[in-house]
Parts: structure tokens; sequence; C-alpha cells
């Protein structure tokens, strides 16, 4: 809806709630997820990375966070570990790992098409 700065706040919000309650395991992926496509839509890659890092140590087969990091390491001037993150994303995709919703398209949501467009396949 184009309020990133409001959608950060929020993320930051729910990221300090479970850190007064819990601890950094109870962080939601997706949280971090999100707030790293929002940072990437901001133009701040390397933040972004750091949260698509952050989501990936939740769930090492995320395929989104793997294509969108690769996308922000390209951006970067970091083609070649770019195209070797796009891979990854690619590997994942290929072995079903994936977020989808049978009923409705989630934001940011990703194909396998995608990938190897972004790759040059």
């Amino acid at each position: 809806m184009g309020e990133h700065s409001k959608a950060l706040e929020l993320f930051d919000q729910a990221i300090q709630s479970e850190l007064e309650m819990h601890n950094e395991n109870w962080i939601s992926q997706r949280i971090y997820f999100h707030k790293a496509r929002t940072l990437h839509l901001l133009g701040e890659q390397e933040k972004a990375i750091d949260f698509y890092d952050k989501s990936i140590k939740v769930w090492d087969k995320s395929s989104e966070s793997f294509y969108f990091k690769g996308l922000a390491q390209i951006e970067l001037q970091d083609s070649i570990t770019g195209y070797e993150t796009l891979d990854s994303a690619l590997s994942l995709i290929k072995k079903g790992y994936k977020t989808s919703d049978g009923y409705v398209e989630l934001f940011d949501e990703i194909y396998q098409a995608d990938i190897e467009k972004a790759i040059g396949k």
C-alpha cells in the first residue's frame, strides 16, 4: 500500500514485543522476510540482506528469502554471490519449498519462472 515507514515501525514493534516476552527464536520468519522486503523496496539493500539472513536462519528453506536476497546482492554489484544465492532459491523451489496459499496470491509470491528469468536461464 506504499506505507513503508509505517510497515517498518510495525515490524519493529512485533520484533520488540517478542524479544520482551521471549527471545529471538520466537520471531516469525515471515516478519523478518517482510521487513527485509520493505527495506529492499526502500533501496536499503544492505539492511535488507541482514533481515533476509535472519529469515533464512529461522527457515533455511525460504526460497523467497534466497531469491530476494540474491537480487539485493546483484543490486549492490555483488553479482557472483547474487547469482549463487539465486541458484539456491531455484534449487529450493524445484524441491517444493515455496510459501503459497491455495486461495489467494501472497504478497511477493515467487515462481520458478521468476528465478529462472533473474538468472537468465
